[in-house]
This record gives structure tokens, C-alpha cells and sequence, in this order.
């Protein structure tokens, strides 16, 4: 009744598969749909190396319009 049988080691084995292939099939379907829309009028991040501060030493980027709330900040 318990035993282990070739039908069951087969059906085991499908099972298996299946799932497997499954989920490869789900990772690609998503990774198309999320490659997708990431092109359609999303913003796009940019990269600025910071300076240090003459001031107060924290690093600020270069184009950035807020201040470090000091009295002698250069950027005020």
C-alpha cells in the first residue's frame, strides 16, 4: 500500500518537472513584462560625485540647491 512503485517515482519525477518549468517560464514572462514598462516614461537615475564642503564637511552634490542650515554655508 506504502511502497514506493515505478509509477509513483515517475509521477514523483513529472511533478517535479513541471514545477521547474513552471516557474523558468513565470521568471521570463516577468522579467519581459518588468523590462517593459521600465522604458515607458519612467525617470532614470542619474549619477553626481559629491564635493565636501568647505564649511561643515558634509558632502553636497554639486548642482544642489539645499543648504547645510549654517550661517557661513557657501551655498546659501
Amino acid at each position: 500500500m506504502f511502497g514506493i512503485s515505478l509509477f509513483k517515482i515517475l509521477l514523483t519525477g513529472a511533478v517535479i518537472l513541471a514545477v521547474w518549468y513552471g516557474f523558468k517560464y513565470l521568471g521570463r514572462l516577468g522579467g519581459r513584462i518588468s523590462g517593459s514598462d521600465g522604458d515607458k516614461g519612467g525617470s532614470t537615475a542619474t549619477v553626481e560625485d559629491l564635493r565636501q564642503c568647505d564649511v561643515c564637511g558634509t558632502f553636497v552634490a554639486p548642482d544642489a540647491a539645499s543648504t547645510c542650515d549654517r550661517d557661513d554655508c557657501p551655498r546659501r
